[in-house]
């Protein structure tokens, strides 16, 4: 899902506080992960690294 995101590529991020999504810009990239200022998202779905339960999610995706 994203494979292809580079340092400074710009995302959506969404939660339970911003469902309608709000960019955010990559600060960093691992083999696994993307990090978006302090927060750390699966490369493979887009789900927040750690906690992710139903009342906390947070998300990021490609802009379409």
């Amino acid at each position: 899902m994203l494979s292809s995101v580079k340092t400074g590529d710009s995302l959506i991020f969404r939660s339970r506080h911003y469902p309608e999504g709000m960019v955010v810009t990559v600060s960093r990239t691992t083999k696994t992960q993307v990090v978006c200022g302090n927060r750390r998202f699966r490369r493979s779905d887009g789900r927040r690294v750690g906690s992710d339960g139903a009342w906390v999610w947070m998300r990021v995706s490609i802009p379409q």
